[in-house]
């Protein structure tokens, strides 16, 4: 039977050669042959061993005295989940780490490939390596130098080495409590011992948990919608966008479909989400959701907005693709998938959705643009191109209601992890003048 850490050894090849998400790659594996717990076991590690990719090269390279590129993909993976289990898991003695690499090497690669691994191991284990953090931030924090610079140039070393940190540690697990079906005392008494909720502030129905995605997903509170995964910054778009019982929503970029089950709740299933997505794929994944919520009022449909036709409406949410620099907490590939290039064309794309979902908003109506990306041209950009070139709006302020530290100017919502390990977020919201 195919173990765990065979398991994560083939996701973490195939991410080395090919830079394709990770989630996509675990579906095409056996995971489901695994328990709940090994199988959150194989995502911790690949995880864990793409974010600290950088990090980890630097002490193989001190190792070998060699470029990391005459490194098969094959084998970085080895010797990554072996640094991880060494440097950074408490979890797992040190004899039994270097066994199963070893091991795991010669049945993937070669006996030579074991023989490598053992004497990396040997030198781990034995303090015989150099693990001492290099001093360069983008290095130490695991980070292209790219990124680094441009945080640095515009907020400063401190702030930045902050917001790497922060990035690193992640966010852990956030739920937030259907408030349509449960109290949070019903919520707290229902729970199991086995697992436990710490109420986040600022917030009547969102929570973290130590406990990982795969246990909460065994539970009567999910199956049955009580309890869903969503970042607060997520849900605060949802909070600002307001949206009301009776009214008319468009929701053009959906999937996941997180935001309109939760706009859904807030209108207590009374009026219409049209919730789309330009991807067929990832709206029938937004789909899957429906047997947890069973909201009549969502009519799902796959529409591009930069060029289709939509009805008017009260409310409209462009939950825009982005760079998603802001959740690299929780997806540390984006760290080695995004290019600075890439910056100026989805900002052209998300103005261009702007312009256009403008035209279906109702007199008196709003639209809430939002990012979960960190970068001026996605956000400040966007917001300035955006007062150029429409017309008759007027910008409405973030709520009293947020902390302080997320209202900008009295013109955006913008959510840094600097001060904590929460998920980036940038949100204006225009109100149409009648």
């Amino acid at each position: 039977m195919t173990s765990g850490r065979d398991i994560a050894f083939q996701a973490l090849r195939t991410f080395y050669r090919t830079r394709e998400r990770p989630e996509r790659i675990l579906t095409n594996l056996p995971l489901k042959q695994l328990s709940t717990r090994d199988a959150g076991r194989v995502r911790v590690l690949v995880q864990e061993c793409i974010r600290w990719q950088r990090l980890f090269d630097e002490y193989l390279n001190r190792f070998t005295g060699k470029r990391r590129t005459r490194i098969s993909p094959g084998l970085k993976a080895l010797t990554h989940i072996l640094f991880y289990e060494l440097l950074q898991d408490s979890t797992v003695p040190a004899y039994a780490a270097v066994h199963s690499a070893v091991e795991l090497a010669k049945r993937k690669i070669s006996r030579k490939a074991g023989a490598f691994v053992n004497a990396l191991g040997q030198s781990l284990s034995g303090s015989r390596l150099d693990v001492s953090p290099p001093r360069e931030l983008a290095r130490r924090e695991s980070f292209p130098d790219w990124m680094v610079r441009r945080w640095e140039t515009r907020w400063g070393r401190e702030r930045t080495t902050r917001i790497c940190h922060n990035l690193n540690r992640g966010t852990g697990t956030v739920l937030r409590r259907n408030a349509t079906l449960i109290s949070e005392n019903e919520l707290l008494n229902a729970l199991p011992d086995t697992l436990s909720l710490t109420p986040l502030p600022d917030s009547d129905c969102f929570y973290t948990s130590e406990e990982s995605p795969g246990l909460w997903m065994q539970t009567e509170l999910f199956r049955q919608g009580a309890l869903s995964f969503q970042g607060r910054g997520a849900g605060a778009i949802v909070e600002w966008l307001d949206p009301r019982p009776g009214e008319i929503v468009l929701d053009v970029c959906a999937a996941p479909g997180t935001k309109s089950r939760y706009m859904a709740e807030k209108m207590r299933n009374q009026g219409i989400i049209y919730a789309s997505d330009s991807s067929a794929e990832r709206l029938a994944v937004a789909r899957q959701d429906e047997t947890r919520h069973p909201a009549t009022l969502i009519q799902w449909a796959v529409k591009d907005a930069t060029r289709d036709e939509f009805p008017l409406a009260d409310a409209v949410l462009i939950d825009a693709p982005c760079s998603g620099t802001g959740i690299i907490g929780r997806r540390p590939d984006i760290k080695w998938r995004r290019s600075p290039r890439e910056l100026p064309v989805f900002a052209a794309l998300q103005t261009q959705m702007v312009t256009h979902m403008w035209s279906f908003v109702k007199p008196g109506g709003r639209l809430l643009y939002a990012t979960c990306s960190l970068e001026q041209e996605e956000n400040w950009d966007v917001l300035e191109a955006s007062r150029k070139l429409l017309e008759h709006f007027e910008i409405v302020s973030p709520p009293e209601t947020f902390p302080d530290s997320w209202r900008r100017e009295g013109l955006a919502l913008e959510i840094l992890p600097d001060r904590e390990p929460i998920d980036g977020m940038f949100g204006f919201l225009l109100k149409k003048v009648a």
